[in-house]
């Protein structure tokens, strides 16, 4: 993968007292008399608290994600990464949060779309209105005459996409190459300018990714499936690892277990 560098600086306003603060690795408490602004490369929002729809996930994040930021949900494979992203996304559909499901290749997407309509939470009525839209970039991943971060942006600005999941970050490495971190840098920071909450998958992603990333899920399959928020910036969380299950309906976060 690409490398990638880039410094986090956030603006810290409360009851009219403003303090600049540079939160390069760690997270002020979170509490509803807060109002945080992202100072970043073109990017300049106020956040606003939307609920995860992972049952059980909210509480232990403490509240919720933060929009707009970028989230990277990793793990081995089959621990449940995509699944948790896509009903994340589904449900913010309902909570009128357009989603936008963007991969790489075309056979991943087939791959997905199946395993997404087997789902309990998942509705197509929700793709046949534009809510919710899956695409894949392999016509034109490629074609230097495109440019990727323009093509999606725009998509997203049409579509009204305030919620945007990138899968596998992985894939957009080995097919963009050297290009791959310049890429991940301005698309995430022109994403968070649309004010969209943004999801990374990857199984397992370079060191440096996690820099890019203003949280961090980490799924793991031993005796059981767990999930351990490593880092989410804003948020007063637990970092020890947390049960959670996988079923047809989805993922439920087990809060009361930790291991």
């Amino acid at each position: 993968m690409g490398a990638i560098d880039r410094t986090h600086t956030r603006i810290y306003r409360r009851q009219g007292e403003n303090e600049r603060q540079r939160f390069p690795f760690g997270s002020p408490t979170a509490d509803h008399h807060k109002t945080f602004l992202y100072a970043r490369p073109n990017v300049h929002h106020m956040l606003k608290l939307v609920d995860s729809g992972v049952p059980g996930l909210d509480s232990a994040l403490g509240g919720g994600f933060y929009r707009p930021s970028t989230v990277l949900v990793s793990g081995d494979e089959g621990v449940g990464k995509t699944t948790i992203v896509l009903q994340s996304l589904v449900f913010g559909v309902r909570n009128h949060e357009r989603g936008l499901y963007v991969m790489p290749l075309r056979e991943t997407m087939n791959v997905s779309l199946s395993y997404l309509e087997r789902m309990g939470f998942f509705d197509k009525a929700i793709m046949d209105r534009g809510d919710f839209t899956i695409i894949e970039l392999s016509d034109v991943i490629n074609n230097p005459e495109v440019d990727l971060v323009e093509m999606l942006v725009e998509t997203v600005k049409k579509g009204e996409f305030e919620r945007v999941a990138l899968d596998d970050v992985g894939q957009f490495a080995a097919v963009l190459g050297p290009d791959y971190g310049r890429f991940l840098i301005t698309l995430t920071a022109a994403l968070m300018k649309q004010n969209c909450m943004v999801y990374l998958i990857a199984a397992d992603p370079d060191p440096a990714l996690l820099s890019l990333c203003d949280g961090i899920l980490r799924l793991a399959l031993a005796e059981r499936r767990t999930i351990q928020i490593v880092k989410m910036r804003g948020n007063r969380h637990t970092t020890t690892p947390i049960a959670m299950e996988l079923s047809e309906m989805g993922i439920m976060v087990l809060p009361d277990s930790r291991e």
